[in-house]
C-alpha cells in the first residue's frame, strides 16, 4: 500500500477579498493621482518659446500620464479578477480539504 501525501489545505475566500479589496484600492489612489496630474497639465500649459523644450515637455507628460493610467488599470484588473476568483471558489464545487 502506497500513502498519498496529504493535500494542502485550500485557501481562504476572505483571502481573495481582502486582496481585492486592497488592489482596488490601489486603483482608486492611482486614479486620484492621474486626475490630479492631468487637471495640473491642463492648468499649466506649456509656455517655452523653443520647439526642443516644448516636445521634451510633452513627452515627459505623455510618460507621466500613461505610468499613472497603466497603474490604474493594472490594479483595477487585478482587484477585479481576484473578486471574480473569490466568487468563483465560493460557488465552485465542494472541496473536502480544511480552510485556513
Amino acid at each position: 500500500m502506497t500513502q498519498q501525501p496529504p493535500l494542502p489545505p485550500r485557501r481562504s475566500i476572505w483571502r481573495y477579498l481582502s486582496a481585492s479589496l486592497i488592489s482596488l484600492a490601489c486603483a482608486w489612489v492611482f486614479y486620484q493621482l492621474l486626475t490630479a496630474i492631468a487637471t495640473s497639465f491642463a492648468n499649466h500649459p506649456i509656455t517655452d518659446a523653443s520647439y526642443v523644450v516644448r516636445n521634451l515637455t510633452t513627452v515627459v507628460r505623455t510618460l507621466v500620464l500613461g505610468l499613472a493610467a497603466m497603474g490604474t488599470g493594472v490594479f483595477g484588473l487585478v482587484g477585479l479578477g481576484l473578486f471574480a476568483y473569490a466568487i468563483q471558489v465560493l460557488l465552485g464545487p465542494s472541496d473536502p480539504r480544511p480552510t485556513e
